[in-house]
């Protein structure tokens, strides 16, 4: 893609992007990157990367020279998608997705560009899943779940210690196997009326 399409598109577009020139610098920036970043890098003297901090996805530190851009410029990576964990001046912290491209505009390399998406709510969600998951599957009470229609969905540790059939021998079921016969025209009545 030509420089100047870049530019144009960068100022354009809600995703952050930024470019640096075959030495490092910046030499432009989008203001979604200035937000993610949490500060306002200075053209031509800031290096690689925005950000106050940089950090792999391990948690030990990015140093400048292994960026995604300088591994483009310096070693011609190939491009990909790289996670940076990047710390902003107030504290916070957020994750991204970098994908850095070259700058070529049908000659010698200008450098490198890049755009990044914040995926910390992703994992946030993620992370909050997978606790949500281990709490109901620890849990000694029965946690089930049935659809619409009253065929049981999810069938917990719990479930199988009180009601004796396995998570296999439950899901799929109508829920009134686990209701006594005197009581399923309840059901049914909870069922109509919803």
């Amino acid at each position: 893609m030509e420089d100047r399409m870049i530019r144009l598109w960068m100022r354009e577009s809600p995703i952050a992007m930024y470019m640096c020139d075959n030495e490092g610098f910046i030499t432009d920036f989008n203001e979604a990157a200035a937000e993610l970043w949490g500060r306002t890098p200075l053209i031509g003297i800031d290096k690689w990367w925005g950000a106050h901090r940089s950090y792999h996805p391990d948690g030990s530190v990015m140093k400048p020279d292994q960026t995604p851009l300088t591994q483009m410029i310096q070693h011609d990576a190939v491009p990909g998608h790289y996670e940076i964990i990047v710390e902003r001046p107030d504290g916070s912290r957020r994750k991204l997705c970098v994908t850095p491209k070259a700058r070529v505009e049908g000659g010698p390399r200008l450098g490198a560009w890049a755009y990044f998406v914040d995926t910390t709510s992703s994992e946030e969600v993620e992370t909050k899943q997978a606790l949500l998951s281990a709490i109901v599957e620890s849990s000694d009470d029965a946690i089930i779940t049935k659809n619409l229609n009253g065929l049981i969905t999810s069938w917990n540790k719990g479930a199988e210690s009180i009601f004796g059939y396995t998570e296999r021998e439950a899901l799929g079921k109508p829920i009134s196997i686990l209701i006594p016969e005197e009581r399923i025209a309840e059901e049914t009545y909870c069922n109509r009326t919803g």
